[in-house]
């Protein structure tokens, strides 16, 4: 005759398995070579025909390679932590110091982003004003002393944008 068990009897499952009481290892950024064609596609999209943003001198396609530039320099191991952005025009003049001028005689304006970005080093938080130039390949780093200065100089005016 089969035996009968009860309840109480049968053998417990764990449903969770125990967890770790140690801490999970720091994630480090993972650096993966970027493959040529992939480089590549992304550098031809700044060649293709693109609308304007506005009545700037920014177009579409360059404001498209920023945003993957700003998105790869605050994640590939950089300290930098975005904590306010807003795009202003940045007027653009020549070396001379003259406007730069379209067929209509307007001066021409560059989309310019500011950041105020902050980071920690040995404990230490520290605050970057960032000013990326969208349809330039470059960025100007002022360091300031606190937030309050760093939100001053975020609302200050624009200076121009050096035609290249």
């Amino acid at each position: 005759m089969p035996q009968v068990r009860s309840q109480s009897a049968k053998p417990q499952r764990r449903r969770h398995p125990q967890r770790s009481t140690t801490r999970p290892k720091s994630r480090q950024p993972t650096r993966q070579p970027v493959r040529a064609a992939t480089k590549n596609k992304h550098l031809a999209m700044l060649s293709q025909p693109s609308s304007r943003i506005g009545d700037t001198y920014t177009t579409h396609n360059q404001m498209l390679f920023w945003v993957g530039w700003f998105a790869r320099f605050h994640t590939d191991g950089h300290t930098y932590v975005p904590y306010e952005l807003k795009t202003i025009d940045c007027p653009i003049i020549r070396s001379d110091g003259s406007p730069v001028l379209d067929s209509d005689g307007k001066p021409q304006v560059m989309r310019c982003v500011r950041e105020i970005a902050r980071s920690e080093v040995g404990g230490t938080v520290r605050w970057q004003l960032i000013t990326w130039n969208v349809g330039q390949v470059g960025a100007t780093f002022q360091p300031c002393a606190s937030l309050e200065a760093a939100r001053t100089d975020f609302a200050a005016p624009v200076l121009p944008v050096l035609c290249r």
